[in-house]
């Protein structure tokens, strides 16, 4: 086998297994239905209003704007330091035109943590599952 046909088998190999090592099929190519959609799609399905941040708590909305069949969902990220120190999702907000109201804290029960930064992240989700993620805004206190 001379050494071209041996490098094209070995990136068809790893394309192979990266593709299923993120769920798709050994195809290499993407599987419709599991394509998310672009980061500037994903700004006007959506609108994710903070309305208070400070490092032990936020508050705000997250509301659909588009009848596509996504959902959207806030995603916070706490830190302290560089060390992630909680995750919080809100609802999701579907369909068009439903708003869901958020308000957590990092940590999960008393006494709750205290973050130097918190990351808050729109989310696109289709049948109950992720699809993607943009950062929207970062609070350094």
């Amino acid at each position: 086998m001379s050494s071209r046909k041996r490098m094209a088998a070995m990136v068809g190999a790893a394309t192979a297994a990266l593709t299923l090592s993120v769920g798709g099929v050994a195809t290499g190519a993407p599987v419709a239905s599991d394509t998310a959609p672009s980061a500037s799609a994903a700004a006007s399905r959506g609108t994710i209003k903070i309305d208070h941040a400070s490092s032990t708590s936020i508050r705000g909305w997250v509301r659909d704007n588009r009848a596509d069949g996504y959902c959207i969902q806030a995603k916070i990220v706490w830190y302290k330091g560089s060390k992630l120190i909680d995750r919080d999702y809100s609802r999701h907000a579907c369909p068009k035109g439903d708003i869901h109201h958020f308000s957590k804290k990092p940590g999960d029960s008393r006494p709750y943590k205290k973050a130097t930064k918190v990351k808050v992240y729109k989310c696109l989700v289709k049948d109950g599952k992720r699809k993607s993620c943009d950062r929207i805004k970062t609070y350094n206190f």
